[in-house]
């Protein structure tokens, strides 16, 4: 059953889709085709993902501990391949991603917990940079504005306390 997903547009609709299983498919949407499968990232059910708009690049979460950084293609001989590989992972202290969200810029990402906290990551190296307490309940909805007049991109975060947070977390 399918508990996540994520359309990716470049020249072609592509969706990436996490599964309870713990597997996750890449789909040519048009053609309604699987162009590449990751079996059993987790033992639990794909909770979230994100990609960096354009790219077969992603990050996922579960039930689990472990965030995962991913991609599902691959240049080889110059030729491009739909193959999925982790890129890097990252260990929290407690188990249990509810949301996860991507930066346009590509520079951060972010994560909600079961922990009701909020986790910031480095895009490039997926090593922590911050961790925001706030709510009193699981964090289930993350989004990064556009960039406003002053450049900035705002982060607001939704939790089970019934209560919305706004960020400023990282901009120039």
């Amino acid at each position: 059953m399918p508990m996540t997903a994520k359309l990716v547009e470049n020249n072609r609709i592509h969706a990436c889709v996490g599964y309870e299983d713990g597997s996750m498919l890449l789909w040519d949407v048009m053609d309604y085709n699987i162009l590449s499968q990751a079996e059993r990232i987790y033992n639990e059910p794909v909770m979230c993902l994100d990609t960096c708009d354009e790219h077969f690049l992603g990050v996922c979460g579960s039930a689990t501990n472990v965030i995962t950084k991913w991609s599902f293609g691959d240049y080889c001989n110059k030729e491009f391949s739909y193959a999925y590989q982790t890129l890097k992972s990252y260990e929290l202290p407690n188990p249990g991603i509810a949301s996860v969200k991507v930066r346009s810029d590509s520079k951060i990402f972010a994560t909600g917990g079961w922990d009701y906290k909020l986790r910031i990551f480095s895009w490039k190296s997926c090593k922590p940079l911050a961790v925001l307490e706030y709510h009193k309940g699981t964090l289930q909805a993350l989004a990064f504005s556009g960039p406003s007049i002053n450049g900035k991109q705002l982060l607001a975060c939704g939790a089970n306390d019934t209560k919305i947070s706004i960020w400023d977390v990282y901009n120039k």
